[in-house]
């Protein structure tokens, strides 16, 4: 992460923001090519649109799973969890 000095011309990268103090951060989003640490993940919650059955969403979470084994054998991975879903993730 990269931060700068807000200014009067400044952009406040975050939406609803309207007046920053200190130093603003900043992100980027890297190309999947270049080098970095780890791939993120989030794991879905409870809610999100996994399909119209149990058995549809527990499809789509082994899917979600899959992708996570299938690039840990070559970088870490970082899954971000909700505690309610702690026990299906």
């Amino acid at each position: 992460m990269t931060t700068g000095a807000a200014s009067a011309s400044s952009t406040v990268p975050f939406e609803g923001v309207t007046e920053a103090r200190g130093p603003v951060p900043t992100w980027r989003m890297p190309a999947e090519t270049e080098p970095h640490e780890c791939t993120w993940m989030a794991w879905p919650t409870t809610g999100y649109t996994l399909g119209d059955t149990t058995e549809e969403a527990d499809q789509a979470r082994a899917t979600w799973a899959a992708v996570a084994r299938a690039v840990a054998p070559f970088e870490p991975v970082r899954m971000v969890v909700s505690p309610g879903d702690l026990a299906v993730a």
